[in-house]
């Protein structure tokens, strides 16, 4: 148990500063406790909740906090929806039933962020400002409140997530953090370098050439590449690859796709400086040594930078009963301790701080 706390602990420690925000986010002033609407009114409230957030360890916990919910809410019918999750098909899947069927979508659900942006280009969400209390609201850093901002407004509250970071099993004490210290040692680099068919750059080589001031797309929304930026990058693994201790390895390291190329690598007797995602880390954590130390990914100077992805809460309803049970369940999932729960029972990250802090102890 205490190998398991402190990895968590570990991955919180490097968490905590990257999402630390400057400034507080301050919300519209509302009452912090649950709404209560006529308690002989019973109100109907539709969520669907993606498959791939039911893990086998999940479940129980999960189950535990939506019987809670109901026993507080008796006026509330909690209709619950498991759906099969497809990227592409979320989607479709929300336009057709609003087509064919508008009374069957979901008051709410859950999205990662490509999805929340097709749904809001094709009208299916309500902006989410307002729905969650300031105390709650406020714990989330800005660089993660922005995973749910679109052109200023809100619609997407973050949940659960992951992020990109890496793990080093080597001997220092200070693990290689910039471009120059990782050429003057001798571990090797592994990350999955070739791309994923829904890809068209790995994603180590994306966290380096963006922590680099590169970008995607210019002021008119043009795609566009930042060349000062990626030869950087490039002229790193230029150098890499003609001195012995990495050229093999490096050439090895673009025929991996996927962590599960090389998951073996990270518990061998050789060290290693390996990218991998915290759901990954923490799902595997037991296999890893108990000396290996988590760190940002390898960036030219140094700089904390790395790629946030996860789940967000978004709301369709546009009754305003409907609405205001939808913000007492938010509330009470982003509970700090049910978040938690379900953020060490599905091995993610809480979107919430304080319950970030909370798995650090």
């Amino acid at each position: 148990m205490r190998l398991r706390w402190s990895m968590i602990t570990a991955v919180s420690c490097i968490v905590l500063p990257i999402l630390a925000a400057h400034n507080p986010v301050f919300a519209r002033p509302k009452d912090d406790a649950p709404s209560r609407v006529n308690q002989q009114e019973v109100v109907n409230l539709r969520v669907w909740w993606p498959d791939t957030l039911l893990s086998e360890n999940a479940a129980d916990t999960l189950e535990n906090q939506f019987d809670s919910f109901r026993s507080a809410y008796v006026n509330v019918n909690l209709d619950l929806r498991y759906f099969e999750y497809q990227p592409i098909d979320t989607i479709r899947r929300l336009t057709l039933t609003r087509e064919v069927a508008p009374d069957a979508l979901p008051d709410l659900t859950l999205m990662r962020y490509e999805e929340m942006m097709a749904a809001i280009n094709s009208g299916l969400l309500q902006p989410v400002e307002g729905l969650l209390p300031p105390s709650t609201l406020n714990d989330l850093s800005d660089n993660v409140l922005e995973m749910g901002q679109v052109a200023g407004e809100f619609y997407g509250i973050p949940y659960l997530l992951s992020i990109d970071h890496m793990l080093y099993t080597g001997d220092s004490a200070t693990p290689p953090r910039n471009f120059s210290d990782f050429l003057e040692q001798d571990t090797p680099l592994l990350f999955a370098a070739k791309p994923a068919t829904s890809q068209v750059i790995n994603e180590l080589l994306l966290i380096q050439y963006l922590a680099e001031g590169g970008y995607l797309v210019d002021q008119e929304n043009v795609p566009a590449l930042d060349e000062e930026a990626m030869l950087t990058v490039l002229e790193f693994y230029s150098t890499a690859v003609q001195l012995v201790p990495f050229r093999q390895p490096l050439e090895d390291t673009l025929q991996l796709q996927t962590l599960a190329d090389y998951r073996a690598q990270l518990s061998g007797d050789d060290p290693v400086l390996a990218l991998l995602n915290s759901t990954d880390y923490l799902l595997y954590r037991n296999r890893f040594a108990g000396d290996a130390k988590i760190v940002p990914p390898l960036t030219a100077d140094g700089q904390s930078f790395t790629l946030l992805d996860g789940w967000m809460w978004v709301l369709l309803a546009d009754d305003a009963t409907r609405q205001i049970q939808a913000r007492n369940f938010l509330t009470w999932m982003m509970n700090s301790d049910n978040l938690t729960d379900t953020a060490l029972a599905l091995n993610m990250l809480p979107g919430q701080q304080r319950a970030l802090r909370v798995m650090a102890e």
